[in-house]
């Protein structure tokens, strides 16, 4: 009986825990608003709701990071919103390549996209997170305010570098792709 007892509390241990961990991250739907269940700053949630999002996936240990498709005049509009966010560093981290993500929890196949904002708040601001380096991300400023809002653009035919006009208040950054190739292929010269 007492063996019933500890198993049967075990049981409920582990699902209260699976349960709760579930609710930690999730897909992003690609219609409708995006509720991140926290208070963003003015005019983040209407960016994140953009009818342009193709993928999305958020967790609650504090970031959302959410991928958009389109031309080179959505995507102008959409950095012309972003422009007009107040009192947040703004970064548009440019990458040389066009970007797909396969979708965490579905099998559909890969989403293909052209720009991502990333959302973080909380612990999510610790720098150089290991996931932001295995995605090839710059490192972003941290914020004095308690959220970064970084935009990430990935280069193709659809939207080159001649087509968009950055605003003066979004510093640019490079993702570091092409300095890590050149670093690479310089370190390589160098061995014997």
């Amino acid at each position: 009986m007492k063996r019933m007892l500890m198993l049967a509390c075990a049981t409920v241990i582990i699902l209260a825990c699976g349960a709760a961990l579930y609710g930690l991250a999730m897909e992003v739907p690609n219609d409708g608003p995006v509720e991140l269940g926290w208070k963003l700053p003015a005019g983040v949630a209407d960016l994140a709701s953009s009818r342009n999002r193709v993928h999305g996936f958020m967790s609650t240990f504090g970031y959302a990071d959410l991928w958009y498709a389109g031309d080179a005049k959505a995507f102008s509009a959409y950095l012309a919103e972003y422009a007009k966010l107040k009192d947040l560093p703004l970064e548009l981290v440019i990458h040389p390549a066009p970007g797909s993500k396969q979708r965490q929890y579905v099998s559909e196949p890969r989403a293909h996209y052209d720009w991502e904002l990333s959302v973080k708040w909380g612990i999510a601001l610790q720098e150089n997170r290991t996931d932001d380096k295995a995605e090839g991300h710059a490192a972003t400023t941290l914020p004095p305010e308690p959220f970064a809002v970084t935009l990430h653009l990935f280069l193709s035919d659809a939207i080159t570098l001649d087509d968009i006009v950055v605003p003066a208040n979004v510093e640019v950054k490079s993702g570091g792709e092409i300095e890590q190739f050149v670093a690479k292929r310089r370190a390589a010269k160098a061995k014997p």
